[in-house]
Parts: C-alpha cells; sequence; structure tokens
C-alpha cells in the first residue's frame, strides 16, 4: 500500500509541473529564417511637442537597430497614413536568419535624412553617411517580445520616439528656400545632431562644434529650420542671431530682447529680406525709432576702427572721437531712456544689446564686463561726457577727462 500511494504522489507532482510550466516552443539559437519572420513595430510621435514640425508627414522613415547586430536593421516608412517596414543590410545583402533573442531595440529619427541608408563599423556603431547638424528623435535601448503565431514569429515593440532636452529650433521664411543656402548662429545655441547608433544600442551625439558656430538650414515648409541644443552657461539676457548666405557670406543681423528660450522652443524669426534683419560693417547705418516713429538718429552699426559689430575698435581720446561723429550726450540719453537693453554675446564678445522699437545696436564691452563711449560733448572744455554701462545693466552718462581713452560709436547726421 505505500509503494502505491509514493507513485500516486509522484505522478501528480509531474501533472502539477506541468500546468506550471507548460512547454514553449521556442527558435533555436541560429535564429530563424527571414522569411518567417513578421516585424510589429509602433512608432509614436512625441506628445506635446512645441517643434515647427508637429507630427509625422509623409516621406518620413524611422531606422531601428538591435543591440550587437550589424548585418541588418529595419526602415520603417511612412506615407502620409500608414507605416511600412522592411527589412535591409548593409551592403544589401540579408542574412539567412535573425536571432534578437534578449537584444534591445533603438529607432532613430532624421528629419532630412530620410532616403540615407545606414553602415555598420563595428566600433562606432551605425553610421549615415551624413552628419547632419539638426534635432532628431529616438527611442533607445527597449525590450521586445517574440511570439509564435501560427507558422510566423512576430516581433513586436512600442517605440516612443522623444526629441532630445534643450534642443531649439528656428524657421526663417522663405519661398525660394534651398538647402545649405544660409546658416544662423548664436552664442545661446550649440549646434547638435545625431552622430550613431553605438554597438549597444546607445545614441550618440555629435560633439564637433561649440557655442556661436553655425546651424545650417534645412529646407522645411516654405522656409529655412536652423537647430541645435540650448548652452546651458549662456548668461545673456538677451539673444543676437547672426544669418549668412553661403555663397557671398552676406550677413544680416538680429536682436531678440525681453525673450526667453527653454528646452524644445519654437521660434519664428523675421523673414528673408525683412528689414529687422540688419546688414552691418563699417560703412552700414542704422536709424533708431520710437513707437511714436521719433528718430533717436541714424547710428553705425559698428564701432569706429571695426569691420563688424562684435569688435571692439579704436579707442580714442575725446578729440578723436569728436573727429570720427560720436553722438551726443542728447543722443545717448535717448539710448538710455528710450530703448530695452539686454546683455547678450556675439561670436564670444560680451556686450548690451540696444533695441529701439525699429533698430538695434550692438555695445561691445571692452573689458568683458562694461564698456566706455566717448560722446562728442564737452563740460567747461576739460571734460567729456561718456556712456558708461555694466553687465548688471546700470548705465548712466558721465563725466572724464578728456584724455582717456574711450571706444567711439559714430552717428551719422
Amino acid at each position: 500500500m505505500r509503494k502505491y500511494l509514493i507513485l500516486l504522489c509522484a505522478v501528480s507532482a509531474l501533472f502539477a509541473c506541468a500546468k506550471i510550466e507548460p512547454e514553449v516552443e521556442t527558435p533555436e539559437v541560429s535564429g530563424i529564417p527571414v522569411g518567417d519572420i513578421v516585424f510589429d513595430f509602433t512608432v509614436k510621435y512625441p506628445a506635446g511637442t512645441k517643434a515647427t514640425k508637429q507630427d509625422w508627414e509623409n516621406g518620413d522613415a524611422v531606422f531601428v537597430f538591435f543591440q550587437n547586430i550589424g548585418n541588418f536593421y529595419l526602415k520603417m516608412s511612412y506615407n502620409g497614413t500608414n507605416w511600412s517596414t522592411a527589412l535591409a543590410a548593409p551592403g544589401g545583402t540579408l542574412p539567412g536568419t535573425i536571432n534578437t533573442e534578449g537584444k534591445t531595440v533603438t529607432a532613430v529619427y532624421r528629419p532630412f535624412g530620410s532616403s540615407e541608408s545606414p553602415t555598420y563599423n563595428g566600433v562606432k556603431g551605425w553610421i549615415f553617411p551624413t552628419t547632419q547638424y539638426t534635432y532628431y528623435m529616438a527611442c533607445e535601448k527597449v525590450s521586445h517580445t517574440l511570439a509564435k503565431v501560427g507558422d510566423k514569429w512576430v516581433i513586436s515593440a512600442n517605440l516612443n520616439m522623444v526629441n532630445p532636452a534643450n534642443y531649439v529650433q528656428f524657421w526663417v521664411e522663405d519661398a525660394g528656400a534651398s538647402d545649405g543656402a544660409y546658416n544662423l548662429s548664436t552664442d545661446a545655441v550649440i549646434p547638435t545632431g545625431f552622430a550613431s547608433v553605438a554597438s549597444d544600442g546607445s545614441v550618440v551625439e555629435t560633439t564637433g562644434k561649440s557655442a556661436g558656430n553655425a546651424m545650417l538650414g534645412y529646407k522645411y515648409n516654405g522656409g529655412y529650420l536652423f537647430s541645435g541644443k540650448l548652452n546651458t552657461s549662456y548668461s545673456g539676457t538677451g539673444f543676437y542671431f547672426i544669418k549668412n548666405n553661403a555663397s557671398n557670406s552676406e550677413r544680416r543681423d538680429y536682436l531678440v530682447t525681453g525673450k526667453t528660450l527653454s528646452s524644445h522652443s519654437a521660434v519664428k524669426l523675421p523673414a528673408n529680406g525683412s528689414s529687422k534683419w540688419l546688414q552691418v560693417g563699417p560703412t552700414k547705418y542704422v536709424e533708431l525709432k520710437m513707437a511714436n516713429n521719433f528718430s533717436l538718429g541714424s547710428w553705425c552699426t559698428c564701432n569706429y576702427g571695426a569691420s563688424l559689430p562684435e569688435q571692439i575698435g579704436t579707442t580714442l581720446d575725446f578729440n578723436g572721437a569728436i573727429a570720427q561723429h560720436a553722438a551726443s550726450d542728447g543722443q545717448f540719453q535717448d539710448l538710455i531712456y528710450n530703448c530695452t537693453w539686454a546683455w547678450t554675446t556675439v561670436n564670444g564678445q560680451g556686450g548690451m544689446g540696444v533695441k529701439a522699437a525699429t533698430g538695434f545696436l550692438f555695445l561691445p564691452a571692452q573689458d568683458g564686463t562694461s564698456g566706455d563711449y566717448w560722446s562728442s560733448s564737452t563740460v567747461f572744455d576739460v571734460e567729456g561726457y561718456f556712456l558708461n554701462f555694466f553687465k548688471s545693466g546700470n548705465r548712466n552718462l558721465l563725466m572724464n577727462s578728456q584724455t582717456y581713452l574711450y571706444a567711439v560709436r559714430p552717428i551719422l547726421y
């Protein structure tokens, strides 16, 4: 009787184990035949983005890579309504079998590189032929599932795309826009883009440019789209933009005050051809006006002896300042009381951006934190008035001996 009870318990235990852990069909370690695989991926655009582009568009493509696998990738293409997924391989030859078991998935969207094909470098991972200094979106190192459905193996994953933190975008209207015709720079932004997907699935960004370097303009929606990452060490309260024509290096400048830039800001700048973009140079002048159209004078866009606004120029004594048409004390007072002042930097040179209702100036700070500019107005023939300002925002019209050497901001009468 005892032997019978022991045998019965053993059978019961086997049956219980079989119910808890049923046999699951798994692929061989060598992989699954390519023809037996179905990829079922869903891709989601970031919600609540402030970007100029706010949803998927016809022609967009998302590239999907598996961790430590370099002999194939997926390309998901959008036709304006639906996504299609195609398996591809460097050199065009697909492997006979695929084994993704235990591998994570990384997806990347490059807004101006959907037609390009990546290659695999064992050290650097997946690389595209063109490095684009623009925003991108990615879904990094997510898990996927593998299940047998009928006679097919289904690989599934949810790809929730993310636009990395601190990217900002700028859009300039231009009906005749073409890729690369213009670039834009500001010391508040570092041109950054997608560089590669490392073998382990990590997304690598470009590091070859610094704050103030040019952001390339990409043709988009009737204009140019520029983008980069915020320079987190930027301390200005104003933003000075420089727009260059790539073919002839013609430069136009624009000053923004009273605004802020934050992660994922999308800013519309004045259209190409707008009078708000000032052409600068040693012989260029801009008339500053108040809201009631009262003129504050026509000022040179550069300091005496300089060819660009960010150059400090020549320092002169009081008599030299008069000879070079320095502004009067009254004209400096117009700047002090009737304009908006904001600390900004231009190509690394700190100074004050002075903005009227129409037009603006940049006054470089000679020592990096303060500036002194002679007027043409004398005091008892032994002293002269000069404009003095600090990074803190303090600004005054002061007096000093005419023998001092200060900068000169000429004015066109």
